[in-house]
């Protein structure tokens, strides 16, 4: 691939972005939503300018895949932490889909060359077939839920 002497456009890098089959959402500093891309639309429910401005757990609030607790918002999270979290499951409590479908989850801070954390990116998937069937296995749930215990 030849190399370019200018820097990839805002644009071409929504483009790529958009491209992706995975749901992108980007969050600023305070865990605002900043950008969501094509898929993160369709898995939100929301468009881009109606996200912007909002919390992202409010955009996309998830709970846990074992017992439905709601769960804190993964920007905050990630923002508190400093640290990148997942993969991990979860399910989405709202959007277009009735099923509440479970979602692999990855987040991670966002930094400038200095370190400082700008804001954080996650990544929400569908959970694969495997996974799936895996959550599914009566001891498995009871293993999962015994932990807390």
């Amino acid at each position: 691939m030849a190399k370019s002497s200018s820097p990839v456009s805002s644009g071409e890098v929504q483009a790529m972005l958009d491209a992706l089959p995975d749901a992108v959402l980007i969050s600023d500093s305070a865990g605002n939503v900043e950008f969501l891309n094509r898929a993160a639309e369709q898995l939100s429910g929301h468009t881009r300018e109606a996200a912007s401005g909002r919390p992202l757990g409010d955009v996309l609030p998830l709970a846990s895949d074992v017992d439905d607790t709601p769960l804190e918002s993964l920007a905050i999270r990630c923002l508190r932490a400093g640290a990148s979290l997942g993969p991990f499951e979860a399910r989405l409590l709202d959007g277009p889909d009735p099923a509440r479908r479970v979602v692999d989850v990855s987040a991670a801070p966002i930094r400038i060359r200095a370190g400082a954390v700008t804001g954080t990116i996650l990544i929400v998937g569908a959970a694969t077939q495997a996974h799936r069937w895996c959550n599914s296995c009566p001891t498995r749930r009871r293993t999962t839920r015994s932990r807390g215990s």
